[in-house]
């Protein structure tokens, strides 16, 4: 079954962490990930994934260079988000890494 990608979510990040993706009543498979940084020093963008029970699973922190990008692509079928549960993410400063996640959703 062909799967066609869509974007996930696509917002600048704030400095505090929020819910960018939370399926419900289906599974997300990211596939690409991009973050661009439009501040002057380096940001810190941080991803934590939680199960919606226990708390955060595993964090994921990425540098991102002043003015720069950076892109994260997933192979096969992506890293999966299982239905009720939640990626949330922040940067150091709000509103200058601009976050966007591209997938698919599966029933």
């Amino acid at each position: 079954m062909a799967h066609t990608s869509k974007v996930l979510y696509f917002n600048q990040l704030n400095n505090v962490l929020g819910t960018i993706l939370a399926p419900s009543g289906v599974k997300y498979h990211i596939q690409n990930v991009k973050l661009c940084n439009i501040n002057t020093v380096e940001e810190t963008v941080e991803f934590d994934y939680d199960d919606g029970v226990v708390g955060p699973f595993y964090t994921d922190k990425i540098k991102v260079g002043a003015g720069e990008s950076v892109s994260l692509d997933y192979i096969g079928c992506g890293d999966v988000v299982e239905d009720g549960h939640v990626i949330q993410g922040k940067s150091t400063t709000a509103a200058m890494v601009t976050c966007k996640i591209s997938g698919f959703e599966v029933s």
